[in-house]
Parts: structure tokens; C-alpha cells; sequence
């Protein structure tokens, strides 16, 4: 596919980056699409300016991001992982982008079970690895976390008004996001949902932690498809 009459917005999670998507830049690009990866506000690597931000500032930089984009082209498509699904939810419920891509999305998040789990697996191998990062929380402050909070109730409240071809892809393994997560998607995305993926492993960050790269492909695969049956509608 060669189509630069296409723009795709990458929006990242809570803490992460642009890096977060590098490998599904790559593909989208390759497909020739116009790719825009942001990064959002309080994410520059500084504590302070994280402490700082807020859920609105997220929401209207995102929406800022998406009009200037469809500004420009005839369609576009977003890609959230983890609080940046959250935030494309908003956007497709107020634009209705051409195609809305959700990788795992925290409606319900801290999947106790299985962060009790990688804890008894860390103390067995004697690898602490996961009991340092839930310790640490990644070093997020907790001002930011009550940002979070506000912007998920606000994107429970307004989840149903999304009204695009949709693709959710979850991980089975994920310790900061529940799996009925899922089914609160199905429920208020409804017929506009085009397919669920869960993957048997993964993790959390399983853009970055997935050695075989499968899930960026899947996303690529999605997005040209639901292009292509656009395309086909519109002749």
C-alpha cells in the first residue's frame, strides 16, 4: 500500500515515549503512510514537569495532534497503547477516525493476580526484577496517577460514543491491566469492534517486550486491511 492521503496518530502510554512505538512507526511508514508519534505532555524525562500535567492537557494535546492531521489528509487512524488507548477512545468518540487501533487498554487496571504471581516467580529465581518496578512504579509521581484516574472515568463515561472499525489487541499476561477490560470495550464499542487479539505473552509493554515483533505486524496488518475495504466501499 502507498497511500499518503492516510495519516496515522501513535499516541503512548503513562510513562513511556515515542519509543514505546518505534517498531510500529516502522511498519506503518513502510506501507506509506503519513506516521505522527507524539509525545505527551509531563514526558520529557523530567519528574517535575510530570508532576505537573494534567489529564485536560493530555486529552486537548491529543485532539490538537488529530485536527491538525485531518487538516491535512483525507483520513486518519490512531493507535493508543495503555493510557494513549485511553486517550483514542476520546478522540474517536469526538472525530470518528477511519480506523482505531487498542493496545492494552487500562479501564480496569493492576491485574493483582498476576502481579502476585511475577512477585513468587521473582522470590523462586531469585530475580527481582518485577518487585523493584512495582516498588518503584516506575518512578511516576503520585499527582500523575490521580491524572490518570480522572482521564480513565472521563473515557468510561464516553467510550460508547466511538463510533470507528476498531481492533483491540490485549495481553493475557498483563499485570497492570485486567482482562475484563476487554469485555467492557466489547460491550460499549459493540458492532464497531472488527476483532479482538490476545496474545498469550507479552506483558504490559509488549510493543517493546515482544521479541518476535508479532503484535506490530498485527497492527499494520489491521490497519491496511480496514483501508482497503474503505477504499473498496468508496468506488
Amino acid at each position: 500500500m502507498d497511500d499518503q492521503k492516510t495519516a496515522c496518530l501513535l499516541l503512548h502510554g503513562l510513562g513511556g515515549g515515542r519509543f514505546q512505538f518505534r517498531d510500529t512507526e516502522a511498519q506503518l511508514a513502510g506501507m506509506g503512510l503519513h506516521v505522527r508519534s507524539i509525545t505527551l505532555v509531563g514526558h520529557d524525562g523530567d519528574s517535575r514537569t510530570m508532576r505537573k500535567a494534567r489529564a485536560g492537557e493530555w486529552l486537548r494535546q491529543a485532539q490538537r495532534e488529530y485536527q491538525a492531521l485531518a487538516d491535512r489528509y483525507q483520513r486518519v487512524v490512531v493507535v493508543g497503547f495503555s493510557m494513549g488507548a485511553l486517550l483514542g477512545l476520546c478522540l474517536a468518540a469526538k472525530f470518528h477516525p477511519a480506523v482505531l487501533v487498542l493496545v492494552n487498554t487500562p479501564v480496569y487496571f493492576w491485574n493483582v493476580p498476576r502481579i502476585a504471581r511475577n512477585m513468587y516467580r521473582d522470590v523462586r529465581q531469585r530475580a527481582f526484577g518485577h518487585l523493584v518496578q512495582y516498588v518503584r512504579g516506575d518512578q511516576i509521581p503520585i499527582r500523575t496517577y490521580w491524572e490518570f484516574y480522572r482521564l480513565l472515568r472521563y473515557t468510561r463515561r464516553h467510550a460508547a460514543e466511538a463510533q470507528c472499525p476498531t481492533y483491540i489487541l490485549q495481553s493475557r499476561d498483563d499485570d497492570a491491566v485486567q482482562l475484563r477490560s476487554v469485555k467492557f470495550l466489547l460491550r460499549a464499542l459493540g458492532r464497531h469492534v472488527r476483532r479482538v487479539k490476545l496474545y498469550p505473552a507479552g506483558g504490559h509493554n509488549i510493543l517493546v517486550d515482544d521479541p518476535a515483533g508479532r503484535i506490530h505486524t498485527d497492527i499494520a496488518t489491521f490497519i491496511g486491511r480496514a483501508l482497503e475495504k474503505q477504499e473498496a466501499r468508496a468506488v
